[in-house]
């Protein structure tokens, strides 16, 4: 499973392989730049999601409040 829940292997777990997979240094040193490049993408996209979440946690705990859904 991937990040998102959906079957099958995830673009960074390729990269990952290939780059483990490479023959020569070359091959290995281009593997390891798609990788790097993937990894900061995930990384980047999940700082966006905790920054969401957090921005809108105030929202949903107000909305809660007023609806009476404390819990």
């Amino acid at each position: 499973m991937d990040l998102y829940g959906n079957p099958g292997q995830d673009p960074k777990k390729k990269k990952k392989t290939a780059m483990k997979n490479s023959r020569t240094r070359t091959e290995e040193v281009k593997a390891r730049v798609k990788y790097t490049e993937a990894n900061r993408q995930v990384k980047r996209s999940i700082g966006c999601d905790k920054q969401k979440y957090v921005e809108d946690l105030p929202t949903t705990v107000e909305k809660g409040i007023t609806e009476g859904n404390m819990k």
